[in-house]
């Protein structure tokens, strides 16, 4: 599941790996609305390299998430795994 190999990885897959959106194409879609502030630098193209450590900020229903990222991974992750992938680090309205 978790690949050390991977130095970094895709915006729109790991999004869609990590189980933030169901589909890869609703990740995309959703990057290339300039939504998404890595290590506070918007981005928009969903070919964008993340790396370990990078932090995400996005809006999400009526409030703002910011994540970091813990691992990045070759496949997508069981939901009891998410833990694994990333840490929640504000969840707030």
């Amino acid at each position: 599941m978790i690949d050390h190999d991977i130095d970094t990885q895709r915006i729109d897959i790991w999004l869609w790996h990590a189980r933030i959106y169901k589909t890869r194409s609703i990740s995309t879609r959703f990057v290339s609305q300039n939504i998404f502030r890595i290590n506070a630098c918007s981005v928009c193209k969903p070919a964008y390299q993340v790396k370990l450590n990078d932090i995400l900020t996005f809006p999400w229903n009526d409030t703002i998430r910011v994540i970091k990222i813990l691992n990045l991974t070759k496949q997508r992750v069981a939901g009891k795994n998410i833990s694994l992938i990333y840490q929640e680090i504000l969840e707030n309205s």
